[in-house]
């Protein structure tokens, strides 16, 4: 089942759906997959290629990871880095692997180290990737001609509050506007901020907003994240409580609005490392 389709079931006050961030190995091994033994989400989220660094295709990492642990994910694929016949022909490949949840994002700019050696394309935005993958879903490619068979992806799309609320809400209005099916947003501590995000989403009139899966950060002293920490959070772990209790903690206010479901992002280690032993309790307890 796709995880549109999963979050259209869930009925008011169901557990809700929790997926996992996963990041593909920097190599060919398949035992560089099993970080993802110890993970039980109901879906992996496949990360695409983070830190810039060169990895398998997020395609092929989700078709290994379901051979080894049985759990589907979602993929995520940038425009950074291809045209818009590179990205069509690897939305069609992820397909006929078995593929069928995609989230549009743009990708990190590449820094100063990268200058001269590799550049970006940005052919597209996410909002174009995400009509893209809808025309696919129709039966037409990027010129219009019929393909021989459909897409059936479902295509969700980022929230990043971190960003702006306002200038988000705008944002996000126009991804579904496109035909995101769901949202996912970066890691959020604050309610208030959520509901802000909601109020500004609201304000947009049509669409409605679709489903929305809250990030949520377990974080670790010293450990790299991409999202603001407020101050009670950074004295918690300095004081010796887990990223894990944190991370819960923050969920169960979330989870009283009872929100469809829940991004669960794992710490990045020193090193690049991530750190999904501290978020495997986190998984399990939110899907209890």
């Amino acid at each position: 089942m796709s995880i549109a389709a999963a979050l259209a079931a869930r009925p008011a006050g169901a557990p809700p759906l929790v997926i996992a961030d996963f990041s593909p190995p920097r190599g060919a091994d398949l035992l560089d997959l099993r970080g993802g033994d110890e993970l039980v989400p109901d879906y992996f989220c496949v990360a695409y290629a983070p830190g810039r660094a060169v990895r398998p295709d997020p395609f092929s990492v989700a078709v290994a990871l379901r051979a080894r642990t049985g759990r589907p994910s979602v993929v995520n694929l940038a425009t950074r880095d291809a045209n818009v016949l590179a990205l069509s022909n690897a939305l069609l490949g992820g397909h006929l692997l078995g593929v069928r949840d995609v989230v549009a994002l743009a990708g990190d700019d590449f820094g100063p180290r990268d200058a001269g050696l590799v550049q970006a394309v940005r052919q597209i935005t996410p909002t174009g990737l995400i009509r893209l993958i809808v025309q696919l879903n129709a039966g037409l490619d990027f010129r219009g001609a019929r393909l021989r068979s459909p897409t059936q992806f479902s295509v969700g799309a980022t929230v990043d509050l971190g960003r702006g609320v306002e200038r988000e809400a705008r944002l996000a209005r126009r991804k579904v506007e496109a035909g995101a099916m769901f949202l996912i947003t970066q890691p959020i501590y604050e309610v208030e901020q959520w509901r802000a995000f909601l109020d500004a989403y609201m304000a947009t009139s049509d669409p409605a907003l679709p489903p929305v899966l809250i990030g949520i950060d377990v974080p670790a002293a010293g450990g790299v994240t991409f999202s603001s920490i407020p101050a009670w959070v950074q004295r918690d772990l300095d004081a010796g409580r887990s990223g894990a209790d944190i991370a819960l903690e923050v969920a169960a206010r979330f989870r009283a609005l009872d929100v469809p479901g829940f991004y669960v992002v794992p710490t990045i280690l020193k090193g690049g490392a991530r750190d999904y032993a501290a978020a495997a309790p986190v998984i399990s307890a939110l899907r209890a």
